[in-house]
């Protein structure tokens, strides 16, 4: 069976020498160091999962976190790193659920008065910019009247 531990990792001393951009990065470089070197594994071997790598980030590159606990458990090749509360809960088989046959005949149904909707809306906009669309045109006096005003 695997081997499970919890450690804090204290991340500050590492990335307070760093620039601001660059802290987040070094947090998760010293985090790999970090546990290679307390469960004496290659830094290549040390998975981190992609909850912890997210709780690194989460305030951006420049703020990290000063430390962060892991849950850390050595299954054959590899070390997995996650938070505590990520733990891996066995998954049970789940049966697939039986439908009713008179559920599927009602939802075309629901689904043809919706798609009916639609079309009564456009029509009643088309009928709507018809009306707004159609101002009466003024008689070739008026318009003889403005062209002189202008000029």
């Amino acid at each position: 069976m695997a081997e499970e531990k919890i450690l804090t990792v204290p991340l500050r001393r590492d990335f307070i020498n760093v620039s601001k951009n660059r802290r987040a990065n070094k947090a998760v470089d010293s985090l790999r160091t970090f546990l290679s070197v307390h469960n004496k594994v290659s830094k290549e071997k040390v998975k981190i999962s992609r909850s912890i790598n997210e709780f690194l980030w989460r305030r951006g590159a420049q703020k990290p976190p000063s430390r962060v606990k892991v849950l850390v458990s050595f299954d054959g090749e590899f070390l997995k790193a996650m938070l505590p509360e990520e733990k891996q809960k066995p998954k049970k088989e789940e049966k697939p659920k039986e439908t009713k046959p008179e559920k599927e005949k009602q939802e075309p149904a629901k689904e043809a008065k919706e798609k009916a909707k639609p079309e009564k809306e456009s029509t009643e906009k088309k009928e709507a910019k018809k009306q707004v669309s159609e101002k009466p045109e003024q008689p070739a006096e008026a318009k003889d009247k403005k062209q002189e005003k202008k000029q």
